[in-house]
């Protein structure tokens, strides 16, 4: 059930933070660590906030758009430039040489979260195998979350552990759907959300 204190187009991001829930697990990104996010969009966005209430030491964020990394420190990213090895690497974004390049930012036993899905045409990716093997590194990757992340994610909102306001940049009417759908092809927004 919704709380009460969590207005309906805040409830529309439990699904994709719980989606950045599992990734984060998968990563097993713990308190202390660095993290180095690649993507500021709005799962970016998401993963910075999580991170940061998780008790991530130094949250990373990596993104071409002004704008967006300075939205992402504001939720709580640390700096956009990566200096040293970092514990954790999570590619926010569809660019397939982020992915590729991500290991060589890994200290040993580090983690790479594929996050973000890959182009069909163009989804074949090429890792350094032996950077894999003497760092003892782990890659993976994950979509979606599972009940028990979707109840979590409504709990971090609700208790405002995570704020979701600022990743919502519209709110449309149902019966203004065209117009949401525009904006929202635009490039030019974060979440678009419609409400009833």
């Amino acid at each position: 059930p919704l709380p009460n204190s969590v207005p309906a187009e805040e409830a529309a991001l439990a699904e994709p933070l719980s989606c950045c829930l599992n990734g984060q697990k998968a990563a097993r990104l713990a308190p202390g660590e660095t993290v180095v996010i690649f993507g500021a969009g709005p799962m970016g966005l998401l993963h910075v906030a999580l991170a940061a209430a998780c008790g991530a030491a130094q949250i990373i964020v990596r993104d071409p758009v002004a704008e967006r990394l300075q939205k992402a420190l504001e939720l709580g990213a640390t700096g956009t430039e990566v200096r040293g090895l970092v514990d954790v690497v999570i590619t926010a974004t569809p660019v397939k040489s982020v992915a590729e390049e991500a290991l060589v930012l890994l200290k040993p036993f580090g983690r790479l979260c594929l996050f973000a899905g890959l182009p069909k045409d163009d989804s074949v990716l090429r890792l350094d195998g032996n950077l894999i093997h003497y760092k003892n590194l782990t890659v993976t990757g994950t979509t979606g979350g599972c009940a028990v992340d979707y109840r979590a994610a409504l709990n971090l909102i609700a208790s405002r552990r995570v704020d979701v306001r600022p990743i919502i940049s519209h709110v449309f009417p149902v019966t203004k759907v065209a117009e949401a759908y525009d904006v929202a092809l635009s490039g030019k927004c974060l979440k678009v959300v419609m409400t009833c």
